[in-house]
């Protein structure tokens, strides 16, 4: 019965009508008694009455109610006189107005006034009067939530106004062609313009994102760089952009002055680090001759005793010489004057070559070294020297932090998730790496500090090194390992693929025309190659890319150069009339230059179509298997016919 009565207390409402006819509000009374409120119908309403319009503000003032029923014909008040003043005592109480049969007009005026809606009272009855009731409940609140968020809404955007003026950057909001709808203070001083000049105009920049800074003129007529912004917004319920303007002046200064520095900072080391390695190298040289002199008893006999001191004055020479290469090589890094040469190279040649050299370095030989390489793993695409390196490096590393008895292992494979890499991984049974070292192992200068390394240390460039070359080839380079049961090092780097290479051309280039291979057989005269001359070689490749057409022909990289010269290959979607044109541009070209090294160089050509159907209507797939394979075959017999070798 309590949660009965409770329910109902909560969907009863308090009604007071304002009628001056004692029998209109009797019939009201009896009407209200047949109302049922609420989802459950068990709410009723409470009726307060007020004969008179000043009884009315009286009881308001003491009383809220929940709807209001009023008269417009009271003897104090005629008219919308008593609405206004009745929603003025209580405005948060909707009012009905109840008229007479010819008083509609009245009504519809009250409600144009604010009142919720007019009922005539000979049409009065329950069902009617209650669904009017709370018809009014509801969209009286509607209309108070809707007031709270205008207001809500007209305070926000007075506090946005304030912000804008006060905000140390220009501030411009256009309408979507760009005219200026508003401006604050800063903006009129940034454009060096009176704001009834900017609003109305346009703004004459991009106001679509389109450009992020732009150079304009002070008062003073000194220059000033501006960072521009720009968002979408709504501005007194129009589409528009809002675009902030923040002078970047004085930072970009700084930023200029702060790229001088560091430009004239790396011209100080380098000039530093020149001539400092040249200090080093010319006396380290001497020194190693003359040790190397002493200890092969070329100067007279030495004890076996000094032979080992001996041995280990030259050791500690070369690696003094590897310290000084790796600051350069560092050097070269952070310039960006490292140089990757790519060529077609197999990798057990370098593995072995590697292994050999680190071995040669070890005092003793009780780590065991060993490669463990498939037999049909591709060639790389790489440079030789530079693969080599990282190959040593990683090698060196892991002989330093593995105990006697221990291994070190040169795996590769084809890597998994990158098609047209290998992954070459480094393995050791050494002490392993703890995980919060792992992640700064290739930093600049980064060394372990652990007990129990084996030899000397170095400079901590080693690693870093290896990282900046791998990543010059395009590859990436990581670690697995596990404390204290060694560590395996992986980097990958891109295989020599024909399919590879004619997939770089356009479609449309080789969709009905024919294919053909050209080479280029640049040979020294009067004698092998010297170092100093490998520009000239360069500047063959040079001279060829600039007589190809870039969207129909393509240079391969290099794929044979040593001191005997270079062999350079350029895929032509040509036939053979085209091919013999090219030709004929190639040679006149190479010929004409004088960087080519035209006199020291002999340059000879050969060309021959490869012999595939057109891509046009053909799976690309097919294609390119189709195509590579032909291309291989024409590579292999140019090669052998300019007697050398691609292997």
């Amino acid at each position: 019965m309590s949660l009965v009565n409770d329910r109902q207390r909560r969907e009863d409402l308090d009604v007071l009508l304002i009628e001056d006819d004692a029998d209109d509000r009797a019939l009201v009374r009896e009407i209200l008694a047949e109302v049922c409120l609420g989802p459950s119908g068990a709410g009723r309403c409470r009726q307060s009455d007020a004969a008179t319009l000043a009884e009315a503000l009286a009881i308001l003032g003491e009383t809220s109610f929940d709807v209001i029923l009023l008269d417009l014909h009271l003897p104090d008040a005629a008219g919308l006189e008593a609405l206004v003043r009745v929603t003025s005592a209580q405005g948060l109480a909707p009012v009905l107005i109840l008229t007479d049969l010819h008083d509609e007009a009245a009504g519809l005026a009250a409600v144009r006034e604010g009142a919720q809606d007019f009922l005539v009272k000979d049409r009065l009855d329950g069902p009617r009067l209650g669904r009017a009731i709370a018809y009014a409940i509801e969209r009286h609140r509607m209309r108070r939530e809707v007031a709270i968020r205008a207001r809500e809404l007209s305070a926000s955007e007075d506090r946005l106004r304030r912000l804008i003026a006060a905000a140390p950057d220009g501030i411009v909001i256009t309408d979507r062609e760009g005219v200026v709808a508003f401006c604050n203070p800063a903006a009129e001083v940034l454009f060096n313009r009176p704001r009834s000049a900017l609003i109305g105009s346009p703004l004459g920049l991009p106001v679509d994102g389109s450009r992020n800074e732009l150079e304009l003129r002070r008062p003073d007529g000194r220059p000033l760089t501006a960072e521009m912004r720009v968002a979408p917004v709504e501005w007194l319920g129009l589409p528009g952009y809002l675009a902030n303007f923040r002078d970047i002046s004085a930072h970009k200064e700084t930023l200029q002055q702060l790229d001088d520095m560091r430009v004239r900072q790396i011209m100080v080391r380098d000039q530093f680090l020149s001539h400092v390695s040249h200090e080093l190298r010319t006396p380290l040289t001497v020194a190693q001759q003359w040790v190397a002199l002493l200890r092969d008893g070329l100067i007279g006999a030495v004890s076996d005793e000094q032979k080992t001191a001996l041995e280990t004055v030259l050791r500690n020479c070369r690696h003094l010489e590897k310290l000084i290469e790796d600051l350069l090589e560092a050097q070269r890094s952070e310039t960006g004057k490292l140089r990757v040469e790519p060529l077609r190279a197999p990798l057990r040649g370098l593995v072995d070559d590697a292994i050999a050299s680190v071995r040669a370095a070890q005092r003793t030989d009780t780590v065991r070294f060993g490669a463990d390489l498939p037999n049909a793993l591709p060639d790389l695409l790489a440079d030789p020297g530079r693969i080599r390196q990282v190959l040593i490096n990683l090698l060196s590393n892991a002989a330093r932090f593995t105990p006697a008895d221990g291994s070190i292992t040169v795996t590769a494979m084809m890597e998994p998730h990158a098609p047209g890499e290998m992954r070459v991984s480094v393995n050791d049974t050494g002490c392993g790496i703890p995980p919060a070292e792992q992640e700064r192992i290739f930093e600049h200068l980064y060394q372990r500090e652990t007990e129990t390394e084996i030899g000397r240390r170095g400079l901590g460039l080693g690693l870093y090194i290896c990282r900046q070359i791998v990543t010059q080839h395009g590859g990436r380079i990581w670690l697995d390992s596990t404390e204290g049961r060694g560590s395996t090092f992986h980097f990958t780097v891109p295989v020599f693929s024909c399919r590879a290479m004619l997939a770089k051309l356009p479609v449309h280039a080789t969709g009905g025309g024919a294919l053909c291979l050209v080479g280029i057989d640049a040979r020294p005269v009067g004698g092998p190659l010297q170092a100093f001359e490998v520009r000239y070689l360069d500047a063959m490749r040079r001279v060829a890319g600039e007589c190809l057409m870039p969207d129909r022909d393509l240079l391969l990289p290099r794929l044979t150069c040593d001191e005997q010269g270079e062999l350079a290959f350029i895929v032509a979607t040509a036939d053979a009339a085209g091919t013999a044109v090219l030709v004929d541009r190639l040679r006149n070209q190479l010929e004409a230059a004088g960087d080519t090294g035209a006199t020291r160089l002999d340059f000879r050509f050969d060309a021959a179509p490869l012999a595939v159907v057109p891509r046009i209507g053909r799976a690309t797939d097919a294609w390119l298997d189709e195509a590579a394979l032909a291309l291989q075959d024409e590579l292999e017999r140019m090669t052998r016919a300019a007697g050398r070798q691609l292997d």
